[in-house]
């Protein structure tokens, strides 16, 4: 079981990710965000998560099992977050 959780101070975000399904998505949304869903095993995970401003903090994390696998942060302007690996 997986879940992608983006949170921080920034309000929205911009983000990318691969799916379920193995597809690319992107969307707009405001923060906090998550997605669970259930991944193969043969999948890569992705997770880009860019601030819609230049004020506040953004953090990018996937979730494997509701344990963290894998995390990043920017406090910089319009800054991204990503974070990617296999499904362990």
């Amino acid at each position: 079981h997986v879940e992608y959780r983006v949170t921080g101070t920034a309000g929205g975000a911009s983000l990318t990710y691969t799916n379920e399904t193995g597809g690319t998505e992107q969307l707009r949304v405001k923060l906090p965000w998550s997605l669970p869903f259930d991944a193969l095993s043969t999948r890569a995970l992705y997770l880009a998560a860019q601030k819609q401003g230049r004020g506040g903090t953004i953090r990018s994390e996937i979730l494997v099992d509701s344990v963290s696998y894998q995390h990043a942060e920017s406090n910089a302007s319009y800054g991204i977050a990503s974070v990617h690996g296999p499904v362990p």
